[in-house]
This record gives C-alpha cells, structure tokens and sequence, in this order.
C-alpha cells in the first residue's frame, strides 16, 4: 500500500529550531487510532503543537476526516499524531519526544 501527500509543516515560534531535525523525508504511518481517543486522553510530559499544510490533496485524508482518525507516526526520536482539522487541507500535529505516547491512567 502506497500513499503519497505532501505536507508542508509550522511550528510556534516558541518550539524548538531542532525539532523536526532527525526526520525522514518520507515518513510512515504506523497506525491509526479514533480521533476521540486521542482528545480525551491526558499525556504524561510535553507536546508540541504543528499545523501541516497539504500541498496536494489525496483521498487518505478524507478517510481520516470522515472516519475520525488519527495518524500516528514513528519517527527517529519522537512520536507524531497527525489529525484533520476543521479548514480544508490543514491537519494539527501532537508531537511527544520518544517513542512511545504515555496515557495518564483516568481516574473514574
């Protein structure tokens, strides 16, 4: 399964210049996750926020739009979570260092 998009990234002005240092060019989804998961959750330490800007339109997105998902993305030192947001061709980013997002148990 091959799927192509091109993606052009920002970050705030306050993350840091390295941190998108160690990507690859291209970069691999590992799974994918309900968007509601993931906005429910509490994470254990920092994340950075990135909007991502799709410089050609591809069907997987709006898959992920319709069906509420969330792309989690492996990449060398950190972990991405990639969402679509509500304006056409924008996706919001969650960036955690590692390699692993830890969940913070939920208390009932």
């Amino acid at each position: 399964l091959i799927l192509s998009s091109v993606l052009q990234g920002y970050r705030s002005g306050t993350a840091s210049d390295t941190l998108a240092s160690d990507w690859p060019e291209t970069m691999q989804i590992v799974r994918l996750i309900a968007q509601e998961h993931m906005n429910n959750k509490q994470y254990v330490g920092k994340a950075d926020f990135l909007v991502f800007r799709t410089l050609n339109q591809h069907g997987f997105l709006g898959q992920l739009q319709e069906k509420k998902l969330c792309a989690v993305i492996q990449l060398p030192s950190q972990t991405l979570l990639l969402s679509v947001s509500d304006k056409a061709g924008r996706l919001i980013g969650m960036l955690f260092p590692g390699d692993m997002v830890v969940f913070k148990p939920q208390v009932s």
